[in-house]
């Protein structure tokens, strides 16, 4: 239960564990956690050394034989606000970049895109993200079945809207234009 919690927060599963068997005692030896989790012992090694960088574990020297101590779990919290901080970081970073990963998918070329929506909340979000699309000039299809499509007609006041045609026969198709 414990071991889930931290793994909740950020730790790997083998991190919790070993963070988890350390808590229990003052001080243990790799070869005693290594029992202690069921984690091979050179693995060991590279879970210590992630623990001790996030703050969570120390390394102890008793006797000249290397242990290691489990820092009080308050550090957790110093461990979670750390992340807050990156996170953070890297929104700002991302909504720096977004522009530039945009240019370089117009470099690419408009690429068409179909999706593919069911029933009629199926059709209520077409046209929600639809109008929330900042895109404007292009040409959107929208096929709707004609008992559906007869609800949403009104929607050729919500905004420019420069063609809306309809065709007959079991479907009808849907094909607004927008107005630059």
């Amino acid at each position: 239960m414990l071991e889930k919690y931290l793994q909740e927060i950020g730790l790997s599963d083998k991190e919790s564990l070993v963070y988890a068997a350390l808590l229990h005692v003052d001080n243990d030896s790799v070869l005693d956690l290594s029992k202690k989790t069921k984690i091979n012992r050179t693995t060991i090694y590279p879970v210590l050394d992630s623990l001790a960088k996030k703050g969570l574990i120390s390394e102890v020297k008793i006797d000249k034989k290397v242990r290691y101590h489990a820092e009080p779990p308050e550090r957790l919290e110093t461990y979670v606000e750390r992340q807050k901080i990156v996170l953070d970081e890297q929104s700002k970073r991302l909504k720096d970049i977004i522009p530039q990963l945009k240019s370089v998918q117009r470099e690419a070329g408009e690429r068409p895109v179909v999706k593919y929506f069911e029933g009629r909340e199926g059709i209520i979000s077409s046209l929600e993200e639809f109008f929330r699309s900042e895109d404007v000039g292009g040409v959107t299809h929208l096929v709707y079945p004609r008992d559906y499509c007869w609800v949403y007609l009104p929607i050729r006041n919500k905004k420019n809207i420069e063609n809306l045609e309809f065709l007959g026969g079991l479907n009808l198709k849907l094909s607004i234009h927008q107005i630059k």
